[in-house]
């Protein structure tokens, strides 16, 4: 890049002055100069990351639908509560002040780190070599394709000029053709005057008359050949023209073949762009649904281990509640003989209060196993 850059500043037509170096160039310019420089070269050294984040469930939900959209120019992957943004670094840290705004308690990095949320800085995930390689195909295949558009356009237009020249030379042609058409037939009736009068002069009897007719035919024979010899330059002028006609006719044809060979190259790179992105989207797409499938998974087993651990739980209770009845059985029957009345009717209240426990315990446990 430097080399090539440095190949553009130094040109003579460039009106901006340079210094090339070892590994550098020099820009020697005003301040304005100097920003627009600055920003055309961070334009072409940026290069794009992944970063993740994660950000409230509600919100990162809505965030993610809205970055998915085809109008929104960067890139993004869904994942497990969580959204990695693809972008240069200028789009990351705008995407991490936006996401810092509207959620300053949940937004965050995700890293090995654990860093609080929204006050961390924004780290690099590992690189995307499959997106950046297609995006940068993309890229320069639609800069290719706007070149091929905007030569066969050039060449419409010149076309048109060539045209407009065609056709004046064709009017030349045919006005040179008809001048010397009208000259020949001109210097034809020269010749036929000319015969006429040199018939008179032989017939003539008297010398001077004879004389002075073949003088005056001489001079129409004279003025003849001048008239024949300027209506065969012509001939040759209109010839001429014609030639210059079929030239730029065979030339429009070319071009005309040229505009149409560059927009079907056009075509057909916006074409595979098209089917680079198709294959792109069929993978995100594949990788949405893998993802989906293992989050199901996850959230069944999840589901099958509280399920086992209730039923556990609940039959670890029934046993004990069972247990305590034996036991209180066998205490009421020791002690039937010697408690009074009101001593039992505690006792038997007791007993019920632990049968409705237990059963309610037995409740739980047959639910859980529906």
């Amino acid at each position: 890049q430097l080399e090539a850059f440095t190949s553009l500043m130094v040109r003579d037509d460039v009106p901006v002055l340079v210094r090339p170096g070892e590994g550098e160039i020099s820009v020697r310019a005003t301040a304005a100069q100097h920003a627009v420089v600055a920003a055309f070269v961070a334009m072409l050294t940026q290069t794009e990351t992944q970063v993740a984040y994660r950000l409230s469930d509600g919100k990162l939900q809505a965030l993610t639908e809205l970055m998915a959209l085809n109008s929104v120019p960067v890139l993004i992957r869904p994942g497990d509560g969580e959204i990695t943004v693809i972008g240069t670094t200028l789009e990351q840290e705008v995407f991490s002040a936006f996401g810092r705004l509207i959620d300053p308690e949940g937004f965050g990095r995700v890293d090995g780190a654990q860093t609080p949320a929204g006050r961390g800085a924004v780290t690099q995930a590992p690189p995307a070599p499959m997106m950046q390689d297609i995006r940068a195909r993309a890229r320069a295949a639609m800069v290719q394709a706007r070149a091929l558009i905007a030569e066969a356009d050039r060449l419409d237009g010149l076309r048109a000029e060539l045209e407009a020249q065609a056709d004046h030379f064709e009017r030349q042609a045919e006005q040179t053709e008809e001048q010397a058409d009208a000259i020949a037939d001109e210097a034809e009736e020269l010749l036929d005057r000319a015969e006429e009068l040199a018939d008179q002069a032989e017939s003539a009897e008297d010398a001077e008359a004879r004389y002075h007719l073949l003088a005056q035919a001489g001079e129409l024979k004279a003025q003849a050949v001048s008239r024949r010899m300027k209506a065969e330059g012509l001939a040759l002028q209109a010839s001429a023209f014609e030639r210059q006609a079929e030239v730029i006719d065979a030339q429009l044809d070319a071009m005309e073949d040229r505009a149409d060979a560059l927009r079907d190259e056009a075509e057909a790179i916006e074409e595979a762009i098209e089917e680079e992105i198709d294959a792109l989207e069929e993978s995100l797409e594949k990788s949405a649904e893998e993802a989906r499938a293992i989050r199901e998974r996850q959230t069944e087993q999840a589901r099958a281990v509280w399920d086992r651990q209730l039923r556990e739980a609940s039959e670890s209770t029934a046993r004990a509640a069972e247990q305590i009845r034996r036991v209180l059985d066998q205490y009421e029957q020791r002690l039937t003989q010697r408690v009074d009345v009101q001593s039992q009717a505690r006792l038997r209240q007791r007993l019920d209060r632990i049968d409705r426990q237990a059963a309610q315990r037995v409740v739980v446990r047959d639910a859980s196993d529906r």
